[in-house]
């Protein structure tokens, strides 16, 4: 068992480098995926190349830029067409965004609760947790 974790942490730790990946097909019909060409007897199916094409930091840091902008477009459109709430005002909510609110109401009391005086029995906070229970459960 230990060789193995050996290998793997090795193999996990050597530099990735370009590969190819061959689709070889055996005589018998099997179809096999592996890095190094297909050996004799085995035909080729289909051969690609499989490297990771390389983005600078400043690359990377415009394609950032970009999605973060577009998350931010994609929300204001959101807001502009269903609101703050994020339901379209000419459909009723659902039960499930009615559920989800219930659910926060009652955490915000018993956290309202818990702070006015930290100081509880174990039967009280448990009451509470009921509570909350109740109205989050699905």
């Amino acid at each position: 068992m230990k060789g193995i974790v050996i290998v793997a942490l090795l193999m996990a730790a050597a530099p990735v480098a370009a590969q190819s990946i061959h689709k070889c097909v055996s005589a018998s019909g099997e179809t096999s995926y592996q890095s190094d060409p297909c050996p004799v007897g085995q035909q080729v199916a289909k051969s690609w190349d499989a490297s990771q094409p390389h983005v600078s930091r400043s690359q990377q840091r415009r394609i950032d830029r970009d999605l973060g902008a577009a998350r931010l477009a994609a929300d204001q459109r959101r807001q502009q067409l269903h609101g703050a709430s994020g339901v379209a005002s000419h459909r009723p909510p659902s039960a499930s965004s009615v559920n989800r609110q219930r659910c926060q109401v009652a955490k915000a009391r018993r956290d309202r609760w818990l702070a006015d005086s930290p100081k509880r029995t174990f039967v009280q906070r448990r009451s509470m947790d009921d509570m909350v229970y109740q109205a989050c459960k699905p």
